[in-house]
């Protein structure tokens, strides 16, 4: 299985704040619930927005 793949059975994002970084941008919330990843699928490719620290 390759990560496009699996990204592509995460939905895109509802909230406005995600979608500023792509228009068909999904989050991804890590297992430690510390980072939040914002990415967007291209293709064969997942590509990474944005990481950022959770609240």
């Amino acid at each position: 299985m390759s990560l496009s793949y699996l990204a592509g059975i995460i939905p895109e994002s509802r909230y406005r704040s995600v979608r500023h970084y792509h228009p068909h941008a999904k989050q991804l919330r890590t297992h430690n619930k510390q980072l939040i990843i914002i990415f967007h699928i291209e293709g064969n490719v997942a590509i990474v927005d944005k990481i950022l620290a959770s609240k």
